[in-house]
This record gives structure tokens, C-alpha cells and sequence, in this order.
């Protein structure tokens, strides 16, 4: 079977390095056009990517010192209700994490402090910027490079890259495209995986996929991206992601082992430029930067006839969460399962499981990041104001981890009981109680034995590496 990726980017290349490893008889091709800039807001990663280099069988020794990457053992908000920070660690709880709504209600706990309720050693290790062996970690790393990195496997793996610029697609009676046409020539195959991002030259123009916008709530559309120097690594160098909320969207802070990746996501209806690059210059000071347009949704179909979407040209929610990445190779291993289900024959139910599967993923992770404007409280802007008074989030989606759902959890249940530890993370970070003071009953909770435990994990953690130095002795080695 021919198969052909347009597009190259993180979502290509991860694409082209993945089925040229999950099945060897794919004669696979990948037509980029290097000229063409891939969107590289994604720096900041979850759990997922761990699948990508333990598919490929690529050690961290391998990768991460060609990729500028660094460990990341969380997130870290601040301000999305002003005044206040918590943190979000990576890794499972060992508690029934609906409790912390009442012993927060019964000892006068903070916000900042459910973490420690949560994961109470990840929590340590993120409160010192600290880092040990075996923690639960994901990466921050440069995607150019990943990129560059994923093509040159890909190509050991028999992998064609061609570099050329698409200009139209050749389609017979029943809309199939039968092949690329291209400024240095035509590229015949059997499958064509869109990889064009926001364009979706193939799955959109091609196809004609319906887009389903999610704009009425993830309002952000606009990145103001740019680069900060290191001035002191050892403390600057974080374990984490730093989401600071502002006026108009908020900011991240992506540590990367070569300089600091900020940005300003917001949405560009609210205040004019002028005033959002102020607030920019306010947190970081004045420097040079790059702005990136983008658009959230997702098409209503991933797969139609032989045309796959993978990335960005199936969807995109925003920066935050860095949820896009795990969609992306979601997306990969979905499309690698169908073809290899049945010897590479593929039939509507393949095309039909495909397009559920990721439907289900990005609608879930698109209410996971709403929830972090749904809870909040602040104010303070038309932005702000608009997200708490104006929003319907009441709308129909292929998750059944929603708002609906999460209204009946909280006042029927009178918990919150989805199995994702990161989104009770967020209500309680948000300081929203699941549960109402009047059912707080017969409740056990030792708040003395709160604090021996977190100060058991603070004492350990503080006697670790922090992340430069642990980065520098086990990766880097520049002494």
C-alpha cells in the first residue's frame, strides 16, 4: 500500500516515524515544503508523549539533548482567579480526591495547597524546583528540532522525503484523490494523511469537511510568541509549565535548556493590540516578537474516502494544557491501528471508528481547558467578563466529559467524580467546592497528619537536584 503525508511539522513527521515502524510493508512518502513554516506553539507536552518515544524505542540520552528539552513534572496557574496559584501535578492520587473539598471546607485548607492533597511528592518536587529519578514527568522541547529529529528517523526507516510544494489534488468520479500534483511533479498513493495544519489543504479544501468552530467558547485566537535568555539557569530553569492569566488570556512560560519560550495566548476582539503588547512587556519586559494567528475546532469528519487529518488540519483547542500534541498522536495510533487491523484493507467501520475515536478526544479536551475559564472568578476585564456572564457552555459535543455532566456531578452526586485527576485538579485550584457545606458529616480528616506528611515530602524534596542541575549531570554535561 502507498501511502502519502502532506505536511510536514511535528504532525508529519510523528506521522511518517510511527507507520514506518508499525508496519513495514507501508511504502510510505512525505511531501514537505521546508520553506513553509509549521506552527510551533506546542512546546509544553502532557503524558501522552511518552508513547511517541516508547513506540520508536528512543532513549531520553538520544533525543532530548538534540531537541533543547527539558522535564516537566506539572503546571503551574496563576491569577485565573486573581490573587491566587496552584499547581496541577502530573501522576495518579492515592486519596478519593473528592475529599479535599471537605477537609479544604472543615481546616480552612488554600488553593494552593490541594496539590499536596493530591500528589503530595509530586507537589514537593514542583514547590523547590526540584527533580529525582522515576518521577512522573512529560517534556518541554523545541518542535523544530523534534521535528528535524522524528524526519531523520523516518528516513532511516525507508521513509521518502520529498521536498516540493503542493498545488492541487487529482480526484476521480467518487471524489477519491488518486494523487498530489506538485510544482516538481505528480505523487500517486493510496491513502494521502493531511498534514497541512490550519489549512487542511486535503481534509477542508479537498474534501470539504464541515468545520465545527469552537470559538463561541475558547476564545483565544492569537499567540504573542517570542524568546527570554536565561540570567540565572539554576532558578530560572523550572520542572513546570507557568500559566499566568492576564486581561485578555494568559501567558506561558516554557523552559527549554537553551532559553525560556513565553507567550501571550488571547483573543484579539476585546482590547487592540497596543494594549495587549503592553501587558506583555509588563510580565517580561519589551523584547521582539513573533505573532501567530490561530483557530479552534475541529472538522466534523478526520477521515473521508482515503483522506486522513492528523494535527491541526483535523483540529486544534489552544496552548493551553498542551493537549494538542496529545490529540496529534492520538490521531497516529488510531490511524495506525485501522490499517493494520486487517492486513491494510480498510472499510467504513475503520473510517467510522477513526472519526468517533478523535472526536471524542478533542471535544474532552476542549471542556478540560474551558473548565479553567468556567471556575474562574475574575472580573476585571471585558475579556474576563464576558467568559463569566456570557458564554453558553451548554452545547452538543462527542464527550460525555462536559458541562452538562458536570453540573449533575456536583449537584447530584454532590462530587466530582471523572476519573481524570487533573480536572478535579483545576476545580480545586479554582477554589470551586464540589460539594456543599451542608453535607460535610462524619467526616475523618487529621489535619495534623496533613501537615507531617507534607512536611515528610517537603524535607525529601528539598534535599534533590534542582531541574538545571539534574538536566546538566544526566543529559547536558556542559562542566
Amino acid at each position: 500500500m502507498r501511502l502519502c503525508i502532506l505536511g510536514g511539522g511535528l504532525a508529519g513527521f510523528s506521522t511518517a516515524a510511527i507507520l514506518s515502524k508499525y508496519n513495514s510493508d507501508l511504502q510510505i512518502k512525505l511531501i514537505h515544503n521546508p520553506s513553509k513554516q509549521a506552527l510551533a506553539v506546542g512546546e509544553s507536552t502532557q503524558l501522552p508523549i511518552q508513547n511517541l518515544f516508547q513506540f520508536l524505542d528512543i532513549k531520553e540520552s538520544e533525543w532530548m539533548k538534540e531537541c533543547d528539552a527539558t522535564y516537566k513534572l506539572g503546571v503551574r496557574f496563576q491569577d485565573f482567579n486573581f490573587g491566587t496559584h496552584y499547581f496541577n501535578p502530573f501522576g495518579k492520587s492515592h486519596v478519593d480526591t473528592n475529599e479535599w473539598f471537605i477537609a479544604k471546607d472543615l481546616c480552612n485548607l488554600t488553593p494552593d495547597q490541594s496539590a499536596f492533597f493530591f500528589n503530595p511528592d509530586q507537589a514537593a518536587l514542583l514547590h523547590y524546583n526540584k527533580i529525582r529519578d522515576d518521577v512522573t514527568h512529560s517534556y518541554h522541547f523545541n518542535a523544530t528540532k523534534l521535528s528535524n529529529y522524528l524526519e531523520n528517523f523516518a528516513r532511516k526507516n525507508g521513509v521518502e522525503i520529498v521536498k516540493d510544494n503542493y498545488r492541487d489534488s487529482i480526484q476521480d468520479e467518487r471524489g477519491t484523490i488518486r494523487a498530489l500534483l506538485c510544482d516538481e511533479g505528480t505523487h500517486f498513493a493510496d491513502y494521502f494523511v493531511d498534514c497541512t495544519g490550519f489549512k487542511a489543504l486535503l481534509i477542508g479544501n479537498a474534501m470539504g469537511a464541515e468545520w465545527i468552530s469552537y470559538d463561541k467558547t475558547l476564545l483565544n485566537d492569537t499567540v504573542f510568541k517570542a524568546e527570554i535568555p536565561y540570567k540565572d539557569k539554576d532558578t530560572e530553569l523550572k520542572n513546570y509549565t507557568d500559566s499566568v492569566a492576564l486581561k485578555n488570556g494568559w501567558c506561558f512560560d516554557i523552559p527549554l535548556w537553551s532559553h525560556r519560550s513565553v507567550g501571550y495566548v488571547h483573543s484579539s476582539n476585546f482590547d487592540t493590540s497596543k494594549v495587549i503588547q503592553d501587558e506583555l512587556f509588563k510580565l517580561y519586559g519589551e523584547l521582539d516578537y513573533q505573532e501567530i494567528r490561530f483557530k479552534t475546532g475541529r472538522h466534523k469528519e478526520g477521515w473521508i474516502n482515503n483522506v486522513i487529518a492528523v494535527g491541526a488540519s483535523y483540529g486544534f483547542t489552544e496552548p493551553l494544557e498542551a493537549t494538542n500534541i496529545s490529540a496529534t498522536l492520538n490521531s497516529i495510533f488510531a490511524l495506525a491501528e485501522a490499517l493494520s487491523k486487517r492486513n491494510l484493507r480498510v472499510t467504513q467501520v475503520d473510517r467510522d471508528m477513526y472519526n468517533v475515536r478523535n472526536a471524542e478526544t478533542l471535544d474532552k479536551f476542549r471542556f478540560f481547558v474551558e473548565q479553567h475559564y468556567v471556575l474562574s472568578l475574575r472580573d476585571d476585564s471585558n475579556y474576563w467578563r464576558h467568559i463569566a456572564d456570557n458564554i453558553n457552555w451548554d452545547y452538543q459535543t462527542a464527550s460525555d466529559f462536559n458541562y452538562q455532566n458536570f453540573l449533575k456531578e456536583v449537584y447530584e452526586k454532590r462530587r466530582y467524580g471523572h476519573e481524570d485527576v487533573s480536572a478535579l485538579a483545576v476545580a480545586a485550584g479554582q477554589d470551586y467546592s464540589c460539594l456543599s457545606k451542608d453535607k460535610i458529616t462524619n467526616f475523618e480528616f487529621k489535619i495534623d497528619n496533613f501537615y507531617r506528611d507534607v512536611n515528610t515530602f517537603i524535607d525529601h524534596a528539598s534535599k534533590q537536584l534542582t531541574s538545571y542541575q539534574y538536566l546538566n549531570q544526566h543529559i547536558y554535561d556542559e562542566n
